[in-house]
């Protein structure tokens, strides 16, 4: 039941957005018991957004999660996140992540 959203100022094309939703369904299996199957992915390019006072290539990405993940696992998939944003042109000096871990998920009408 991941959920991953993708901020950047930089516009993306039609391909590279495909790799990275395909790249990010193979990092999300870095995270135990977690899958592309239920993976949830939005990409919000061509954002107005400033890093260090200008206006450069950059990228903040939230991943939400249901339950906490190992540390070793959350790097792992951090790695491979600024390696596939890399394929794009989005330096990884310049990607912002965090992971917001939910005790609680709602998912089909019920409440896990």
């Amino acid at each position: 039941m991941p959920m991953i959203t993708v901020h950047t100022n930089k516009q993306l094309t039609k391909e590279e957005k495909a790799l990275v939703g395909r790249g990010l369904g193979e990092c999300i299996t870095l995270l135990p018991g977690k899958s592309e199957a239920s993976l949830m992915l939005e990409i919000q390019d061509g954002q107005e957004m400033f890093f260090r006072g200008g206006q450069d290539t950059c990228a903040f990405v939230e991943v939400r999660l249901f339950r906490v993940s190992p540390l070793e696992a959350k790097q792992a998939f951090t790695q491979s996140l600024c390696a596939l944003l890399e394929e794009v042109g989005i330096p990884s000096r310049d990607v912002y992540l965090n992971f917001l871990e939910f005790d609680s998920w709602g998912i089909q009408g019920t409440l896990k």
